[in-house]
């Protein structure tokens, strides 16, 4: 910030920060878990939670502002890409939101612990905290979309634009062909 608005660290202390060259792999020395972090809306993307994590990942965790969602069911798809996100991986993701859904997915998608204790019915607006027991295992499993990434979709849609294109092929060259049918033959 002080490289673009050095004007501005004269009344307001903002300081240094830069981007970093790649994404951080977090370990937690006191509990021996290898982490991987994203900020908001990062979760919505594969590509980058995907080259956030390592082979070694044994938890996500997405820290995230859903309150300008409101009450409405923006927030859901939000934390629906959390599930996308630990399918595609195979390992968990907490959510922790300061208005919305807090919750855990596994790695099969299976959200956990989206409502309160106070009022599990309604609430997931609640002011308060969450405590999850999430099981972890030391090798998370490898799953091929971790292992290949996403080829599969731009293989569909180049396999459709091919077939798309041989079709019309096919029409030109039925069309050019001026040659008569046989007549048949009368007794």
């Amino acid at each position: 910030m002080e490289s673009r608005f050095p004007w501005l660290s004269k009344w307001i202390p903002i300081g240094s920060f830069h981007r970093g060259q790649k994404p951080g792999y977090f370990y937690w020395t006191e509990k021996g878990i290898h982490l991987a972090f994203c900020i908001c809306f990062e979760d919505s993307f594969w590509e980058l939670i995907r080259s956030s994590t390592e082979a070694r990942t044994q938890l996500m965790i997405n820290m995230t502002n859903d309150a300008w969602f409101g009450k409405s069911s923006a927030q859901w798809v939000h934390a629906q890409h959390a599930q996308f996100r630990s399918i595609e991986l195979g390992i968990p993701m907490v959510r922790a939101t300061n208005n919305g859904l807090t919750c855990w997915v596994s790695p099969w998608g299976t959200m956990n612990g989206i409502h309160f204790a106070s009022d599990p019915e309604t609430s997931t607006h609640g002011a308060g905290y969450k405590i999850f027991e999430i099981p972890l295992t030391s090798n998370p499993r490898e799953t091929f979309f971790r292992k290949t990434g996403d080829w599969v979709g731009p293989s569909s849609f180049l396999m459709a634009i091919s077939f798309l294109i041989f079709c019309r092929l096919a029409d030109i060259f039925k069309a050019g062909d001026t040659k008569e049918p046989p007549q048949p033959m009368l007794p």
